[in-house]
C-alpha cells in the first residue's frame, strides 16, 4: 500500500510540474528554476522512500520510480518502435513523449543537438530521461550506502 501512495504522490508531483515548467518558459529562466526543484524533490523522494522502507529499500525505489514512470517507458517503447519502422504512429504520441519529459526539458534546450538527416538527434536524449528520473531516487540511496560502507572501513 506504501508503494501505491508513493507511485501515486510522485505522479501527481510529476504532472504538476509539467505544468509549472511549461507556464516557467514564458519568464527567462524560471524553467530551468523549476527543473531543478523537480530534481531536489525526486532526490528527497528517493531519500524519504528509502527511509520509509527498511527492508530492502532499494528494491522499493526501483519499484516506485519505474512504476510512475510507466507513461514514459511506454511512450519510449512506442516511439523506438516507430522510429525503427516497425509500426506507424500518430504525431500525438511523439507530442505526448515530449509533454512527459518537460520537467527536464529545460535542460535539454542548454545543448545544441545535430540534425541527422531528418532525425532530431535531441529525441535520443528523451530516451534516457525515464530510467534518469529513476537514478535521481536512487542515487541518495546509494551515496548514503557508499558514506556507510567508508565509515565502516575507517572506523
Amino acid at each position: 500500500m506504501r508503494t501505491i501512495r508513493w507511485t501515486a504522490r510522485l505522479f501527481v508531483i510529476h504532472v504538476l510540474f509539467i505544468l509549472l515548467v511549461a507556464e516557467g518558459t514564458y519568464f527567462q529562466g524560471l524553467d530551468l528554476v523549476f527543473s531543478l526543484f523537480y530534481l531536489v524533490i525526486l532526490w528527497q523522494a528517493g531519500k524519504a522512500i528509502s527511509d520509509e522502507f527498511e527492508a530492502r529499500p532499494w528494491l522499493n525505489l526501483i519499484i516506485v520510480g519505474t512504476a510512475y514512470q510507466l507513461p514514459g517507458y511506454a511512450m519510449t517503447v512506442i516511439n523506438l518502435l516507430y522510429y525503427n519502422g516497425k509500426q506507424g504512429i500518430a504525431a500525438d504520441f511523439t507530442y505526448g513523449f515530449q509533454l512527459w519529459h518537460t520537467p527536464l526539458l529545460p535542460f535539454l534546450s542548454l545543448h545544441t543537438f545535430p540534425l541527422i538527416g531528418d532525425f532530431i538527434s535531441y529525441f535520443v536524449a528523451l530516451f534516457f530521461l525515464s530510467p534518469f528520473y529513476l537514478l535521481v531516487m536512487i542515487a541518495p540511496f546509494a551515496s548514503r550506502r557508499s558514506r556507510a560502507s567508508l565509515a565502516g572501513k575507517t572506523g
